[in-house]
């Protein structure tokens, strides 16, 4: 297994431990067991109860992972589910908005004819700035349920 795989899964471990049993008891045997074998024991983090997850020094992974098992596992209604579904796909948009004015061609090629004096300079710069137009739009959220769609299907495989 990838040495980064098991530093995500000890950060996951290392969440959970500090969430306590409450939590832990909600998540299927399986993924905790998965979790438990595949995780690097001298490497999990402590985690400060009085900080926000966000101040945690976790990778995107685990957040996204602690995120997932929030919504499948922890959400006690499905006002709750729904508040986050809704708070990801309103983060997703504001993701592609960034994205967006980031890599906006009209924006790319004004500021290239103004910025730069002469020709040789505007034509290498535009080469630049059709390989960035062609960059391919990251959907965060298509990705992040793809990644807990295959995670659930692995332990739902029968041996």
């Amino acid at each position: 297994m990838m040495e980064e795989s098991r530093e995500v899964y000890s950060e996951i471990v290392g969440v959970l431990i500090a969430l306590g049993n409450k939590y832990i008891k909600k998540i299927p045997s399986k993924i905790m067991s998965f979790l438990m074998e595949n995780c690097d024991y001298s490497n999990i983090p402590l985690i400060d109860r009085n900080k926000r997850i966000e101040e945690q020094k976790i990778s995107e992974d685990a957040r996204m992972f602690l995120t997932m098992l929030k919504l499948k596992y922890w959400c006690d209604s499905e006002s709750e589910k729904n508040e986050l579904v809704k708070k990801l796909k309103d983060s997703e948009e504001e993701y592609q908005q960034k994205l967006k004015e980031k890599y906006n061609p009209d924006l790319l090629f004004k500021n290239a004819k103004a910025n730069n004096s002469n020709v040789r300079n505007e034509k290498k710069d535009t080469a630049i700035q059709a390989s960035m137009i062609k960059i391919e739009k990251n959907n965060f959220l298509r990705n992040f349920i793809e990644k807990i769609k295959s995670f659930i299907k692995s332990f739902n495989r029968k041996p």
